[in-house]
């Protein structure tokens, strides 16, 4: 049985092999938040004959917004097995078991942060999601653009009120944009538990909360999460940012790919960033995916292979937002992994055939079109 049980001793056992596997200090608040996370994840893992946890998974599920919708989504994450466990298949197994079983519970798409991309493609995922990284000095912030000092409320987690306002303000700003996950409230409280040392700023305009960033303070100036409405809030709370440079000589931004910070600078030279790959993605059921966000494009017929769910392989048309089962001759063909980035607004049909991600079968003279839009992604699993 790859599906593990809720109880202590399983999570105990879980939680020993995350400590081996990635060789993490062990803290009461880490334990707890990851009990915190077990508990509303579904867990899969191999034990050995004492009924120790040797190989494990957990997928938590999360909604998110794609294409104005939202969508069940399940994060990947604590992928781990001991030395003896490994080269025997079972991680193949635990995916596999939890690919069907995403499938049965309605699970439309799946993330995860890989160790290796070429590793996690064997399962049908792919890299859709960056993350930009700025790294600042304190002489840099001296070029933000000049705007009115706004008004901050600065608090902690034991800052229920600036809390509660954080949590309404990121459900209709950070939480609708494309490809993010909604927070639940136990969500807030593993971040809470896992994220002690987190400082919140929050930027009022009356009695309303316009804004906020998070941040830690350590051997730079790390700012977490930013969320805002406008460009002059931005401003604003990178303004507050700034106004630590006496203590801090970097400043660290990791966010969206989609989200570009240099407009914010009056002087763009000597400012540097960059971007990396953050998550992939892997679509568990491709008529669902299409059917349910309903997007609008010229009709095609397609061939999709996908070797672990085979539900999605086969030929579709895709046709008035909707996708059906087609005996027609496909225009193209691709697995899984080549699909993804089309669906999910990522990357352009004609993008993937030109980098043989999708194989084109004859002339094309026309390509469907989605809206093309990066997504983003604040939590990690």
């Amino acid at each position: 049985m790859t599906i593990l049980t809720h109880d202590k001793q399983t999570y105990d056992f879980m939680y020993d092999l995350v400590q081996y596997a990635f060789n993490k200090p062990d803290t009461e608040s880490r334990r707890l938040a990851f009990q915190l996370l077990a508990k509303h994840s579904r867990n899969f893992g191999h034990c050995d004959e004492r009924g120790k946890v040797v190989q494990q998974m957990m997928a938590t599920p999360f909604n998110i917004s794609l294409f104005g919708k939202k969508l069940p989504m399940e994060g990947i994450g604590y992928v781990a097995s001991y030395p003896e466990a490994r080269g025997q298949g079972g991680v193949k197994a635990l995916f596999q078991s939890f690919l069907e079983e995403a499938h049965n519970h309605g699970t439309v798409l799946s993330y995860l942060a890989p160790f290796s991309q070429s590793f996690y493609r064997q399962f049908g995922y792919e890299n859709v999601i960056d993350r930009r990284k700025y790294c600042w000095t304190s002489e840099d912030l001296n070029k933000l653009k000049k705007v009115t000092p706004g008004i901050y409320r600065r608090g902690t987690w034991k800052d229920k009120d600036l809390v509660e306002a954080i949590k309404s303000f990121h459900q209709t700003s950070i939480a609708n944009k494309h490809g993010n996950t909604e927070r639940s409230t136990w969500w807030w409280e593993y971040m809470q538990c896992k994220h002690a040392d987190y400082q919140l700023v929050g930027l009022m305009e009356g009695e309303q909360l316009v804004g906020y960033m998070m941040y830690q303070m350590s051997d730079v100036f790390h700012i977490v999460e930013l969320a805002y409405t406008n460009f002059t809030h931005c401003l604003q709370l990178l303004t507050f940012a700034k106004s630590h440079r006496m203590t801090f000589e970097k400043f660290i931004y990791e966010g969206s790919a989609a989200e570009d910070l240099r407009d914010c600078f009056a002087e763009g030279v000597g400012l540097t960033f960059s971007q990396s790959s953050y998550m992939m993605a892997r679509i568990i059921d491709l008529e669902l995916l299409v059917n349910q966000t309903g997007n609008q494009m010229l009709p095609f017929v397609f061939e999709v292979t996908d070797a672990h769910c085979p539900w999605n392989s086969g030929v579709w048309c895709y046709e008035n937002g909707r996708l059906v089962r087609s005996e027609e001759t496909p225009m193209f063909t691709g697995d899984i992994t080549g699909w993804t980035p089309f669906f999910l607004g990522e990357k352009s049909l004609e993008t993937l055939v030109e980098r043989q991600f999708i194989q084109p079968l004859g002339q094309v003279d026309t390509y469907p079109v989605l809206p093309t839009r990066a997504l983003t992604l604040n939590d990690y699993f």
